[in-house]
């Protein structure tokens, strides 16, 4: 049977940044069968979504996009998009605990500032690692729920 390749989409209208994301994820081991899907603003990356969801692991996203107005409208715009299922990493240049806090209140599951990620490369995919196995813990947990009520 084939292994199919989970999906990251990145969500970066940096291309210094997309490369930066891009090489701290080819290094670390465990997120070698993954591959990444960038988008660089919101209408694109929603139009992927609509179209391959179901394939998506993990959305990674910079607040700071062309088409979004700040933080808070472009994760509201992403959440939107039928996203409830698909964990959600944030990825900014903005050290701001606040808007973390308002985001983590509206269902965000992670917040990175970028410049610790280039400071500290394994961060990132450390927590992609770890939310990813979050999410399959999660979703394993709901199926079990809903096959135990079956």
């Amino acid at each position: 049977m084939a292994t199919l390749l989970k999906k990251i989409l990145l969500i970066e209208d940096s291309q210094t940044d997309s490369f930066l994301i891009q090489r701290a994820m080819r290094e670390y081991p465990a997120l070698t069968s993954h591959s990444l899907i960038i988008h660089n603003d919101m209408k694109s990356a929603q139009d992927y979504l609509d179209m391959n969801r179901d394939s998506i692991s993990l959305i990674l996203l910079d607040l700071g996009l062309p088409d979004t107005t700040d933080g808070k409208d472009t994760y509201r715009q992403l959440s939107l998009s039928n996203t409830t299922n698909i964990p959600v990493i944030v990825l900014t240049s903005t050290n701001n605990r606040n808007m973390a806090m308002d985001l983590v209140n509206l269902g965000l599951k992670d917040f990175l500032c970028k410049t610790d990620v280039m400071h500290a490369p394994l961060l990132l995919p450390q927590a992609i690692d770890f939310i990813l196995s979050r999410n399959v813990h999660k979703l394993r947990s709901v199926r079990n729920m809903i096959g135990d009520s079956a």
